[in-house]
């Protein structure tokens, strides 16, 4: 106590002493102790440190400042008995200001004895050590960070530093690994341990350039190891920079990328395979292409001879065909004033003419048709009143074999989108093939079926029926139902009939059974007019 009262006695000291002195002690926590840790004195630096006033402290137990485990566990009292076993006794720890806030200490407990040796309390000088203590928890988290880093480093990269002069001063254990080299093989030498002689000297040069100047270098490098294995490494290297901004060490970081260049190259020479193939390829398709133009013209030329001999049999055949057919009509008409063979064989020269007229014609049809140069006039067509109608055409051959012509069809609204004229010569040329082809007092019958979609119209009779093996290709062009097929002069009418049906996006097919008749079936579309035309 004695020092203390001559250390604040003005008297006896100078007054930037003085001031120093007090800002010193003012700074710190010095706090007098009974011998039972109660507190006596409470300065300043007390109050500044712990936020109480010294009426609020006085005759407390110093332990008020330590958190309620430390207390429980006795620390105030075992750092008395510490302090008086060894005749002084630091700590440091945390303690609780007035607001409740945890700050960390450092204490310093010292016993204090009379002349006898009688124990007079304790004093005890506290500093707050927060920040240094927040500063070494920094350093120590930032160490650790730096150790993590440091270990994500040497497990995932490669990793070497070396000095301005590009003499190696670290390598980590991948480093040593993939080169082969042990650390000390490595230590005091350059990278051109492991050069390849991959790289032009311009590689390194452009490198060397980049860091001196202070910037990052990035790029990929073929490397040796020592058994002499290539081995490639995507790297960067940073420069590390002194106060004048020069570089005085290098770390360079590198992955291996070994696999990825690998495949790299692989790539390179299927594509290089590929380009090859596609220009053999390109000079093929040039060739087909080039023939397929020869052969283009050469069928357009084929139409067009085709489309000539049409015209000519058109003009050849037909028109005197048809001279013909009048003149002969000509004799019939006047049979009476000829001879009886004359006129008999007038009538066989007529129904001739007329054969080779329809085979003409048939002809003509189907080039046009394949040609594409028909074109259907859509229109709204009543299935009734066309049925109706075809029979009125072939009534006098049907009366004259006492055949019955029925039309079943009920609905006198039933309307499909048709081209009348086309689809008339259809049942005409099925009417008159049953009419041809079943017996005297036999009956044909038209009937219809309505569905959302299309109409299926149906012309059946009840005559012999159509052999099995003549179903198949009935609808061929040249067939005529004798298994022979592509005779030229007959065979046409249904062939004509499957390309009509196809122009109207419908189909037709045939049903028969030797001695259960003949059922033709037609399926038409149901769609609005302006959607077909």
């Amino acid at each position: 106590k004695r020092p203390i009262e001559v250390a604040l006695n003005p008297a006896l000291i100078s007054d930037a002493h003085y001031r120093l002195m007090v800002n010193c002690i003012d700074s710190l926590e010095i706090v007098m102790l009974d011998p039972d840790g109660l507190i006596l004195t409470w300065n300043p630096g007390a109050e500044r440190l712990k936020g109480y006033a010294s009426r609020e402290v006085l005759g407390k137990p110093y332990s008020i400042f330590f958190s309620q485990p430390d207390q429980a566990a006795g620390i105030p009292g075992m750092l008395l008995k510490q302090a008086l076993k060894q005749g002084r006794v630091e700590n440091e720890g945390y303690r609780i200001r007035k607001n409740g806030q945890a700050l960390w200490v450092n204490t310093i407990i010292t016993p204090m004895f009379d002349e006898r040796g009688t124990l007079l309390g304790f004093t005890k000088v506290t500093r707050d050590f927060s920040k240094r203590r927040d500063a070494e928890e920094t350093l120590k988290q930032t160490l650790k960070e730096l150790a993590d880093i440091k270990y994500a480093l040497d497990e995932s990269a490669i990793v070497a530093i070396t000095d301005a002069q590009g003499v190696i001063t670290y390598v980590n254990d991948t480093f040593c690994k993939i080169s082969q080299y042990t650390r000390e093989e490595l230590m005091g030498k350059t990278h051109r341990i492991i050069n390849s002689g991959h790289h032009p000297s311009a590689f390194f040069a452009e490198m060397w350039h980049t860091i001196t100047q202070g910037k990052v270098w990035r790029g990929e490098v073929k490397n040796r190891a020592k058994n002499g294995q290539f081995y490639w490494v995507d790297t960067t290297i940073v420069p590390f920079l002194d106060a004048a901004g020069k570089p005085y060490q290098y770390i360079a970081i590198r992955h291996e990328i070994t696999a990825r260049k690998r495949v790299e190259e692989e790539i390179r020479l299927i594509n290089e395979e590929m380009e090859e193939r596609i220009h053999l390829r390109t000079a093929e398709l040039e060739e087909a292409n080039l023939k397929l133009s020869e052969t283009l013209q050469q069928l357009q030329e084929s139409d067009k001879l085709r489309s000539t001999f049409i015209s000519a049999l058109t003009h050849d055949l037909r028109t005197p065909l048809v001279a013909q057919e009048r003149a002969l009509e000509l004799f019939i008409s006047n049979k009476h004033k000829l001879p009886e063979k004359l006129a008999t064989l007038a009538e066989r020269l007529l129904s001739s003419n007329a054969g080779l007229l329809t085979m003409v014609n048939q002809l003509l049809e189907t080039y046009q048709y394949e040609a594409g140069k028909i074109q259907l006039l859509w229109e709204s067509v009543n299935l009734q009143a066309l049925a109706s109608n075809c029979f009125e055409e072939l009534s006098t051959l049907a009366d004259a074999k006492q055949i019955a012509l029925r039309n079943l069809i009920d609905d006198p609204g039933l309307v499909v989108p048709a081209d009348s004229h086309q689809l008339k010569r259809v049942l005409i040329n099925l009417l008159g093939n049953a009419l041809e082809n079943i017996p005297n007092g036999s009956e044909i019958r038209i009937s219809a079926e309505s569905a959302p979609d299309f109409v299926k119209l149906c012309v059946e009779d009840n005559g012999p029926g159509i052999p099995q093996a003549t179903l198949p290709h009935l609808f061929e062009r040249y067939y005529i139902g004798d298994h022979t097929r592509k005779k030229i002069g007959t065979g046409l009418g249904l062939y004509i009939c499957r390309m009509i049906m196809e122009q109207h996006r419908g189909t037709i097919a045939v049903e028969s059974r030797p001695g259960e008749g003949t059922r033709f079936i037609l399926h038409l579309v149901r769609q609005p007019l302006e959607e077909l035309a």
